[in-house]
């Protein structure tokens, strides 16, 4: 028996959500770098929180979560682009491939928020950051699997 490959509607619909959440990453992220030295929190303990060996500035310690949610943009964009224009079916593989990496850095950076909202760093910033970088590993965790259903009638 075939699997019916799902209905765009659920991607599209992972896409939105995607969006929704990419917005809680740049402001938890933006509203943490602002209040980085205002915050109370020395270098010694932005960099443990990281995991960094060294203690750390703001503008490095925040580079890494950048570099992240500018990932997930285009992350967004590209499976944007490629289920608007149908060629979602023939690039799942490389979609999925491009997904994976991103999953795992909101994942780090959804850590790298609930160390600094548990050691109280700014803490309803670091919640934000946290909020969007579950939500979006979440959905994409969901396109993932959306993106991975085969219909096996198309290879016949």
């Amino acid at each position: 028996m075939a699997v019916k490959a799902p209905p765009l509607v659920l991607a599209w619909g992972s896409v939105f959500f995607l969006s929704v959440a990419w917005f809680l990453l740049l402001g938890g992220v933006g509203s943490l770098q602002s209040a980085c030295g205002d915050s109370g929190a020395t270098s010694l303990l932005r960099a443990g929180s990281a995991g960094y060996l060294a203690p750390v500035t703001c503008n490095r310690f925040y580079s890494y979560v950048w570099w992240t949610v500018w990932y997930d943009f285009f992350a967004i964009i590209l499976v944007a682009y490629l289920l608007a224009t149908s060629r979602i079916h023939t690039l799942r593989y490389g979609a999925i491939g491009f997904l994976i990496p991103v999953t795992y850095l909101l994942m780090s950076t959804s850590d790298v928020a609930q160390a600094l909202w548990h050691i109280g760093v700014s803490p309803s910033r670091a919640k934000v950051l946290l909020a969007g970088g579950i939500i979006s590993s979440i959905f994409q965790v969901v396109l993932i699997v959306l993106l991975g259903i085969h219909d096996e009638l198309a290879v016949k």
